[in-house]
């Protein structure tokens, strides 16, 4: 008997088997519909308990962007299964995003100029195949939505390679006081090969137990990148420069965006003691956002 010989190929089901089991699928699928309709009651009753009715809330008071992504996380840490998890955020960005848009009216505002198609697929897939979504051929026109409008959320190219000089959108986010848009997430929360983007809103960032800040530093034109980390180092603020831009021809200043591991607040005492300490050669410090890390690749299994 030869021993490369093939195992013979599985015989079908017979037409009972095949019954039973899409049975059980049918069974299955009315438990997964009971489960989503209880959870969208408990969040209704978590909101109620909040004082916030149907419709009622503020996008500020609705938007749980660290929440979100614990969720995620907690979803990825148990995943089994050949089903790709990709699929599986997919189904909770639905659900999360429909409960939002019952609690709080928004829209979104994309950047799709260049022909960059990317950016509105990475919203549509993070909040939902129903919310509405008006495209911008430029970035700063983006963010001026958002500043114009607290229940726009804004959707922009993440900085660096993708988004060069011309679309430093987050120059505006470093200027000034009071309410404005800010950084609240990075998508897509599982990192690929494509394109990356920031989203804004007119709502505090959130922690969520593993998060990157966004710090905006206004210096003089002899202060390199380098130079600046070294600067913000001892005060506990320890990151990278991610972006840069020279504003005025003189070159007077330069400004540097600045991601630093952890979260770090608006009031946070490092700013003001790295602004005091470097008080020779900074001359304006602003967070403008921060954003839940993302999940790599080998977070995916």
């Amino acid at each position: 008997m030869s021993e490369n010989k093939k195992p013979a190929a599985p015989k079908p089901g017979s037409a009972a088997t095949l019954t039973r089991l899409r049975k059980t699928i049918d069974t299955v699928d009315a438990k997964i519909h009971d489960l989503i309709l209880k959870r969208a009651e408990t969040v209704s009753a978590i909101s109620a308990a909040k004082g916030m009715g149907a419709g009622t809330a503020t996008l500020a008071t609705a938007m749980r962007p660290g929440r979100e992504a614990q969720i995620l996380r907690r979803l990825a840490s148990r995943h089994t299964g050949n089903l790709p998890l990709d699929v599986i955020f997919r189904v909770w960005r639905e659900i999360i995003s429909a409960k939002l848009a019952l609690q709080a009216r928004f829209s979104l505002a994309v950047y799709s100029g260049d022909d960059a198609p990317d950016y509105w697929d990475l919203a549509r897939a993070h909040f939902g195949s129903s919310a509405p979504m008006t495209a911008f051929a430029k970035a700063n026109q983006v963010v001026q939505e958002c500043a114009a409008s607290p229940a726009v959320v804004g959707i922009v190219p993440a900085p660096g390679a993708e988004a060069p000089a011309a679309q430093a959108w987050w120059t505006q986010l470093g200027r000034g006081e009071g309410i404005k848009p800010l950084v609240i997430a990075r998508l897509p929360f599982l990192e690929g090969a494509g394109p990356s983007a920031f989203v804004l809103a007119s709502a505090a960032p959130e922690e969520s137990g593993d998060d990157i800040s966004l710090i905006v530093v206004e210096v003089g034109p002899d202060v390199s990148r380098g130079r600046l980390i070294n600067l913000m180092k001892p005060h506990g603020l320890e990151g990278a420069v991610i972006d840069g831009l020279n504003e005025d021809k003189q070159k007077s200043h330069n400004l540097f965006l600045v991601q630093v591991p952890g979260f770090v607040a608006p009031g946070d005492a490092r700013l003001s003691q790295f602004a005091k300490a470097a008080r020779d050669t900074v001359s304006h410090v602003a967070v403008i956002g921060a954003y839940a890390r993302q999940l790599a690749p080998k977070d995916r299994t």
